[in-house]
């Protein structure tokens, strides 16, 4: 049958969504009633969406969330001085990542500033961007070893260039210190929400 080399040369220009389409349009009798450009396009759309749905998953890999959450799954009712309208300002189209902002996430233990933090990453990747989820020790630790072995500035930029939503830990006299260390001119430019 001459649709296994045809899949084989699919698979080599790596259409893995189109080879999949293909095999359920074998499968349903009825997909013969489409024209040929109907059938062509419901392949084409099936490897979109298949390259869409692997480029996703990539960027929620690299941004190293900490669990499954959304911006959907919030929940405002609990008493915790969460505003709901900067919040849906900050995810609606991620608004915050096209303009090279950062995020920080400050509030009692608790409240939920990691979930909250997750779910506005993983927006941020749902809309097409690459996001790092970091604590702040862990950030602060990464920005003092680079200071200290002399690769600060390729540090900062990777951390700069590459949004940032981070719940930070209490702050203190280190936390500070590795605070002072990075640029003056990032280190004021990160909007700041306060959840209570």
């Amino acid at each position: 049958m001459l649709n296994q080399p045809m899949m084989e040369k699919l698979l080599a220009m790596r259409l893995q969504g189109m080879v999949e389409a293909l095999k359920t349009q074998e499968q349903d009798p009825a997909i013969n009633e489409l024209s040929f450009l109907e059938r062509l396009s419901l392949l084409v759309d099936q490897q979109w969406n298949w390259r869409e749905n692997q480029a996703l998953a990539r960027r929620l890999k690299a941004a190293k969330l900490r669990g499954p959450a959304c911006v959907e799954d919030i929940d405002y009712r609990a008493a915790r001085g969460l505003d709901k309208t900067v919040v849906r300002a900050l995810a609606k189209d991620s608004t915050w990542v096209r303009n090279h902002e950062n995020i920080f996430v400050i509030g009692p233990c608790g409240v939920g500033k990691s979930f909250l933090a997750s779910a506005l990453a993983q927006k941020a990747c749902r809309d097409g961007y690459s996001a790092l989820y970091l604590r702040a020790a862990v950030l602060f630790r990464e920005l003092a070893l680079a200071r200290a072995d002399g690769s600060l500035r390729r540090s900062t930029t990777f951390f700069f260039v590459l949004p940032l939503v981070i719940p930070p830990v209490k702050p203190c006299a280190w936390a500070k210190e590795a605070v002072r260390a990075t640029p003056k001119q990032h280190a004021n430019t990160a909007p700041k929400y306060n959840l209570g």
